[in-house]
């Protein structure tokens, strides 16, 4: 069996008038298909990479967090198996379909006939995307 895969690298860039904040990515090969980004109820972002885990940091100032009390875990699905439970809309954004107290602010996704290889879609534009499970 042959292969051929396009290996590259993606990083997380933060800039704020307060610093920024630059941290790499889990390079991808080939699985990638997109990124979530949310906010969560205590006001720390979340990058969600689907089968890559979470990242979870501050804008000001823009720095990396730790909080074992925000969890990217799924919530747990109705019994019919259509829908899930969400909170509110807060601040603008739509509640997660997917994670609590997470508000859902859009999507960065591969666009390999864009200008950018990867473009943001807010949620404006976009639903919120089902991402994989943790490896």
């Amino acid at each position: 069996m042959f292969s051929l895969q396009s290996d590259w690298q993606r990083k997380l860039l933060v800039e704020a008038p307060t610093g920024s904040l630059e941290t790499g990515l889990f390079e991808d090969t080939g699985w990638w298909r997109g990124s979530n980004l949310y906010r969560h109820s205590s006001g720390i972002y979340v990058l969600h990479e689907g089968q890559a885990g979470c990242i979870l940091f501050r804008v000001s100032p823009p720095e990396l967090v730790r909080d074992s009390s925000i969890s990217c875990d799924k919530t747990v699905q109705t019994a019919n198996d259509d829908t899930v439970q969400a909170g509110n809309s807060l601040r603008g954004f739509p509640a997660s379909k997917f994670y609590t107290d997470f508000q859902f602010i859009g999507t960065f996704m591969e666009t390999p006939k864009g200008k950018e290889l990867i473009t943001f879609f807010g949620a404006d534009e976009q639903s919120e995307a089902e991402l994989p499970n943790e490896l």
